[in-house]
């Protein structure tokens, strides 16, 4: 998954202890904001941690990733209301 307005997917290298780690992370997510999908990827190119939320909840996505903020309401113009 790219990231995208809805969502990013960080990719970590392979270590036990980090998955364990994100494992935990994605659960404590969940339990704060449970309107977003957290999906935690164990494969051949190491872990990838997807974090998708819906559209309005782009500052919360920015703030549970630590992204620059983003504009609070934006129109299907691209014009901040």
């Amino acid at each position: 998954m790219p990231d995208t307005a809805d969502g990013v997917a960080p990719r970590f290298p392979f270590d036990i202890d980090l998955a364990g780690s994100l494992g935990r992370l994605a659960a404590a997510e969940y339990r704060c904001c449970s309107f977003g999908n957290y999906t935690l990827i164990v494969d051949r190119t190491g872990l990838r941690l997807e974090i998708r939320m819906l559209a309005d909840a782009a500052g919360t996505l920015a703030a549970v990733v630590g992204l620059p903020d983003t504009p609070a309401d934006v129109g299907a113009s691209g014009v901040p209301h």
